[in-house]
């Protein structure tokens, strides 16, 4: 009798310990949130996209894995609206994001043309 109540605090405990810990890490839609907001400042403050006024739109982010998400930050710029791969690893209250600096070629080429061919 003792063991098999045993067995079910035991069950409850893991159940509990596994909701809070799952309840503690950032949501998809907190993680794009602030995906967004990053991305913006870096497009604030970097020189080399700051002339461009770059504004992000939109962030959407597909799970990958446990702790990975991969997916494309949506831009609106002087040249138009371009998507940018990005991918991101989070511990559940951080992100780390990395975009893909190659789908800005375009972007860029075409800023560089307006500028040779008035």
């Amino acid at each position: 009798m003792h063991k098999v109540f045993l067995k079910s605090i035991g069950a409850i405990a893991l159940l509990v310990i596994g909701t809070v810990l799952s309840a503690c890490g950032l949501s998809k839609q907190q993680i794009q949130h602030e995906l967004k907001m990053q991305f913006q400042q870096k497009m604030n403050g970097s020189p080399i996209y700051q002339d461009l006024n770059i504004t992000v739109t939109r962030v959407v982010l597909f799970k990958r894995g446990p702790h990975t998400y991969e997916g494309q930050v949506q831009i609106q710029s002087r040249s138009g609206v371009s998507n940018i791969g990005v991918t991101v690893e989070t511990d559940g209250h951080d992100i780390l994001w990395q975009e893909n600096v190659l789908d800005f070629l375009p972007l860029v080429g075409a800023e560089l043309l307006k500028e040779l061919i008035p």
